[in-house]
């Protein structure tokens, strides 16, 4: 009798050729990396997203088109691993919306390249945004995957929420949705969201959850007892990659269940010898955490101590005992030294560099704790969009300007940001809660003194970028 599966989602690639770039670095990698990326059995491999297009085209002046194809050519050797790339709807790139004919051109112009999935996202779970992203993944024979974005506190948006927008999702062609999770839910929330989607809609569900708050292993354990079919993991850990659950663990908790998976020893190994030695040999060793490729769990003999706390942790979430379930796993992720340091803030990573960024250029880091505490409130008071690109670069940019206003004595929200106005304007698509009113007149006073549009130039640039993008004429 086949034991019961859980396929398993590797988004580590996304994260070395983002922190390659940011450094001035080229993204061509060796052969021989992205070989052992398809020996190592993962079922899904995550190769692309919509920052790595916009960095290409800036950076190298040059289409996506091939170095996504090269990607699909070596990591896909073997046949059975699905190819997948991250997108944000109709805001990809810069941000704003795009016209219906540029959206379906550069959709196409990634399944042409090669990938057989595409995880389509909305950070305000606008599905109408959606449409055009799904209809033309499907135009090609790419899967579309749609990612529900949690979006705040469960009492507010509870289980219905999801299920509602899972289910308008699939409505339109959507053939997989993934509860995609920055914000931190519980790992019993995160579970009776898994439960409820698994019961609604007949279709595959999975779990991406990187916030940066100590509960993602717990939460993931929960999700695959709730009966989530995909769990998204990372092989190693750096400063621009998804914040994640480090595969190890995971793949123990799936074996001590008695639940398949078909990650290869081999592959595993050589893929993390090979990161290793990139790392080094490209001085970004500080960048990315690989962790030794000698002592996977297919190879050293944990110890009884060790898998003590695993099936504790399994008897804890299966008993919603949740105290005691994350302070074995926060345990657990101890011996795998599974994080980068970081400061004590939730936000994500990505964030808290933002803010950081902006605050630096003025000599101003002493507030930077004010505004990571006011990310929150910033996002609360434009209707509760998830903290997902690009809108999460939008709030945390405007709860920069707000921590100054106060540093000055000004009102809240006398300073807006240009990428912030869009959300409150409508010009994002329906947020998911109501827009603060006060928010809304100051934003109106804000626009009847401005000529123009704020964030008309950025459209028009993005439009010329995503031109460039799926034109031959830079290939």
């Amino acid at each position: 009798m086949l034991r019961p599966k859980v396929k398993i989602r590797d988004l580590t690639l996304p994260g070395v050729l983002d922190t390659l770039l940011s450094h001035g670095l080229s993204p061509a990698l060796p052969e021989h990396l992205l070989h052992h990326f398809s020996k190592a059995g993962f079922d899904f491999i995550d190769i692309w997203d919509d920052r790595l297009s916009a960095a290409v085209i800036r950076n190298f002046h040059r289409t996506p088109q091939s170095a996504i194809s090269t990607l699909t050519h070596y990591v896909g050797a073997n046949g059975s691993t699905l190819l997948c790339a991250t997108s944000a709807g109709r805001n990809i790139l810069l941000g704003l919306p795009l016209p219906e004919d540029l959206l379906t051109a550069y959709y196409t112009m990634n399944s042409a390249s090669g990938i057989n999935l595409l995880t389509i996202f909305d950070a305000l779970n606008d599905i109408t945004n959606l449409e055009t992203p799904i209809a033309a993944s499907l135009s090609t024979g790419a899967t579309p995957e749609v990612g529900i974005c949690v979006c705040g506190s469960f009492d507010i948006f509870s289980d219905a929420y999801y299920v509602e927008k899972a289910r308008q999702a699939v409505a339109l062609g959507a053939e997989r949705i993934t509860l995609m999770d920055s914000f931190g839910l519980t790992p019993t929330e995160i579970a009776s969201v898994i439960t409820a989607l698994k019961n609604s809609i007949c279709k595959p569900v999975g779990l991406r959850i990187s916030s940066a708050r100590p509960l993602k292993l717990a939460s993931s354990l929960m999700a695959i007892i709730a009966g989530a079919n995909v769990v998204d993991t990372v092989v190693a850990r750096g400063e621009n990659f998804a914040e994640l659950p480090l595969l190890d663990p995971l793949l123990i908790f799936c074996l001590r269940l008695g639940l398949q998976v078909d990650i290869q020893a081999e592959g595993l190994s050589a893929l993390r010898r090979d990161l290793l030695t990139l790392s080094r040999e490209s001085g970004i060793e500080s960048q990315i955490q690989v962790p030794s490729p000698d002592s996977t769990i297919f190879n050293t003999p944990l110890s009884p101590q060790l898998l003590a706390l695993f099936d504790s942790a399994i008897e804890f979430a299966q008993a919603s005992d949740e105290a005691s379930l994350s302070a074995v796993c926060q345990e657990i992720e101890k011996y795998f030294s599974s994080e980068m340091p970081q400061p004590g803030s939730n936000l994500p990573r990505r964030l808290r560099k933002t803010i950081s960024e902006h605050l630096s250029v003025i000599n101003r880091t002493d507030l930077i704790p004010l505004a990571e505490n006011l990310v929150e409130k910033v996002r609360e008071d434009a209707g509760n969009p998830a903290l997902y690109y690009p809108l999460d670069q939008a709030i945390s940019a405007q709860a920069v300007m707000l921590a100054l206003d106060r540093d000055k004595g000004l009102t809240d929200y006398h300073s807006l940001s240009k990428g912030f106005v869009p959300i409150i304007t409508g010009r994002y698509g329906v947020t998911p809660g109501e827009i603060d009113p006060k928010l809304q007149d100051r934003v109106s006073v804000y626009l009847s003194q401005e000529e123009s549009q704020p964030d008309d130039e950025a459209l028009n640039c993005e439009i010329d970028i995503v031109t460039d993008i799926i034109s031959p004429k830079h290939d």
